[in-house]
C-alpha cells in the first residue's frame, strides 16, 4: 500500500492557490481599468437627450387625449416609426399635459392598448407606426366636430 505524502499534497494545493490568486488579481485589475475607463467616458459624454426646459412652441396636441395625439403625430407629423420615448417627448413639446411622474410610462400604456386591443399601431424594430386601422381611425377623428372645434382658433369666437 502506498503512503500519502501529505506535505507534498499541501505544497501542491498551496501552489495552486497562489497561481489562482495571481490570475484573479490580474482579472480584477482588468475589470478596474475597464470600469475606470467607462466612468471617464461617461463623465465627458453629453446626454442622449439634451437637458432643456420644455417650451411648448406649437401646442398642436394641447387638449387632446394621448390616443388622439399619438394618432395625429404618427399620421400627420412623423416621417416613419417612432420609439415610445420620442412619441412622449413630441407630445409633451406639442402641448399634452399630464400630472404623471412618468409620462413616458403613460404613453407606453396607451400604445399597448392601441397595438394589442384597437390594432391601430404596430411595433417595428425602429418604433411604432400606424396600421391601416389606425389611419382610418385618424381620418374619422380629424373630421369630428370635437376635433375641429378643438383645433380651430376661431372656433371659440363663433357664436353658439
Amino acid at each position: 500500500m502506498d503512503k500519502v505524502d501529505y506535505s507534498e499534497l499541501l505544497r501542491h494545493f498551496e501552489g495552486q492557490r497562489t497561481i489562482r490568486q495571481q490570475e484573479f488579481k490580474k482579472e480584477m485589475e482588468g475589470l478596474e481599468e475597464t470600469i475606470s475607463g467607462l466612468r471617464k467616458m461617461l463623465a465627458n459624454q453629453q446626454p442622449l437627450l439634451p437637458l432643456r426646459p420644455r417650451v411648448i412652441t406649437n401646442p398642436q396636441y394641447a387638449g387632446m387625449s394621448v390616443r388622439w395625439a399619438i394618432l395625429n403625430l404618427l399620421a400627420e407629423d412623423s416621417d416613419g416609426p417612432m420609439p415610445t420615448s420620442m412619441i412622449a417627448e413630441a407630445l409633451t413639446v406639442g402641448g399634452v399635459t399630464s400630472s404623471s411622474q412618468n409620462f413616458t410610462s403613460n404613453v407606453s400604456a396607451v400604445i399597448s392598448v392601441m397595438t394589442n386591443t384597437r390594432h391601430e399601431l404596430e411595433s417595428t424594430a425602429s418604433g411604432h407606426r400606424l396600421t391601416e386601422g389606425g389611419k382610418r381611425a385618424w381620418e374619422a377623428i380629424k373630421h369630428t366636430h370635437q376635433y375641429i372645434n378643438r383645433v380651430s382658433p376661431s372656433a371659440s369666437a363663433l357664436p353658439s
